[in-house]
């Protein structure tokens, strides 16, 4: 599958042009996923400190000071492109908690507790960017997309390591969207602020590493978990991530940004180190 035409970001501007954010001018990653489908989750927010690295404190969710958001992302057919090497395609499962306090750095950010990538090449490549063992290996990984006239339909089934030798946590997350409304284009970019960007922060199990920002382009249809018919099921009800386990209280169902269930199209990100 080749890599897509060059990045435009600004399609009413003659030629192709990159993110015009200053935070942006060095780009070290450029990535591209067919389908980018994310799914938000409550979890208690005393267990996610107790993963969190030192000097990391949890955000809360707007309906309760107990509970904190953490995002489920899904990536299908994703490929990149590192130091001129070209990798993918292949699938990939981000668990991130938004909203995390930086209190050394005095920000938010949005902290990777576990990233697991299926193809060797690209989660070595990944490992070598973002910071040694950032990234593992699923033991499966399967998508199903349905497709007709007006509606569309993703199932995810993912397998992780459990901690537990020769025991596995499966994650099964589903929704359905109204096709025609994948059609909304999205431009996200980080600018110097004030307020301050909130960059991306890759962890390996408790041990904090690099952060970066980074610019989306994509076309996206977003809604609530009840219009999208979202569904999710996780063995026992625990996340199996590389700081420990993280027990799942439910979908995120409260009426904010953070509760968006979405799907993206033809997602293509840069990343710059932060």
């Amino acid at each position: 599958m080749p890599f897509p035409p060059a990045y435009d970001w600004n399609e009413g501007t003659p030629g192709v042009d990159a993110p015009t954010s200053p935070l942006m001018a060095m780009p070290i990653l450029r990535q591209m996923c067919s389908f980018h489908f994310a799914i938000p989750i409550l979890v208690p927010r005393n267990a996610l400190q107790s993963l969190l690295p030192p000097d990391f404190t949890a955000g809360q969710s707007a309906g309760d000071p107990t509970a904190s958001v953490v995002n489920l992302a899904f990536g299908v057919h994703t490929r990149f492109q590192l130091n001129g090497v070209a990798h993918g395609p292949f699938l990939n499962f981000l668990v991130a908690a938004p909203g995390t306090s930086n209190d050394a750095l005095g920000r938010l950010e949005n902290v990777v507790l576990g990233s697991f990538i299926s193809d060797n090449g690209a989660r070595n490549a990944f490992n070598n960017v973002n910071g040694p063992d950032t990234s593992r290996a699923p033991l499966d990984y399967r998508i199903t997309i349905d497709e007709d006239s007006d509606t569309f339909r993703i199932k995810v089934i993912v397998d992780l390591p459990r901690q537990n030798p020769g025991r596995r946590c499966r994650v099964r997350a589903s929704a359905r969207f109204v096709l025609t409304d994948i059609a909304v284009r999205q431009l996200l970019q980080p600018q110097p602020g004030p307020p301050p960007p909130v960059p991306l922060r890759s962890t390996a199990g408790k041990t904090a590493h690099g952060a970066r920002w980074t610019a989306i382009q994509a076309d996206v249809a977003a809604t609530t978990p009840i219009n999208a018919k979202a569904r999710l099921r996780v063995t026992r009800s625990r996340l199996s991530l590389p700081a420990g386990r993280l027990r799942i209280l439910g979908i995120n169902q409260q009426n904010t940004p953070l509760a968006m269930v979405a799907v993206r199209n033809n997602a293509e990100i840069f990343s710059a180190n932060a």
